[in-house]
């Protein structure tokens, strides 16, 4: 008596289950009009998002955080605004691609002056004394925290480094 209760049981559920409504559920469809730029956009001025993303960075050094935002300010159009959170995540986390962003971020605002796209110590020679410096620097860091970008950058420049050196 038990098996044919269990049977009962299994066809009455399937029963139940089929007999529902039958209405197909359809993703909800985003606007395809809008470009990455946009989409970004939108994110970035998400102030409660954006802070949000900014409170988890300053206060634990949460690295997702720190990426997602990083995502948001460079596909925004916004990265050079970025170097701030870039210095925090660097010297109060010691993060290691906190550090390269630094050095990108001054490195990219020089090779934007210099017009150029690819990574050449002379962009670096066009930098003041100081700055330079301080882009290296970083770069070090971040190298010696085992970022394999940084790593690959500072092999390009002691390649040259007599570049550097007499600037």
């Amino acid at each position: 008596m038990k098996a044919t209760n269990l049977i009962i049981l299994a066809i009455v559920s399937f029963i139940f289950c089929n007999c529902k409504d039958n209405k197909e559920v359809k993703p909800k469809i985003e606007d395809n009009s809008k470009s990455t730029l946009g989409v970004y956009q939108d994110y970035f001025n998400d102030k409660k998002k954006v802070d949000s993303l900014m409170d988890k960075i300053v206060k634990k050094g949460d690295t997702l955080a720190y990426k997602e935002l990083s995502m948001i300010y460079a596909l925004s159009g916004h990265r050079s605004d970025y170097l701030r959170v870039s210095l925090i995540m660097a010297n109060k986390y010691q993060y290691a691609q906190a550090y390269y962003d630094v050095y990108n971020d001054l490195y990219r605002t020089n090779s934007y002056i210099s017009g150029n796209d690819e990574e050449t110590i002379e962009d670096l020679n066009v930098l003041d004394a100081e700055t330079r410096n301080l882009a290296i620097k970083y770069l070090e860091k971040s190298a010696s925290r085992g970022y394999t970008k940084a790593r690959k950058s500072l092999l390009l420049y002691n390649s040259k480094g007599e570049l550097l050196k007499n600037k």
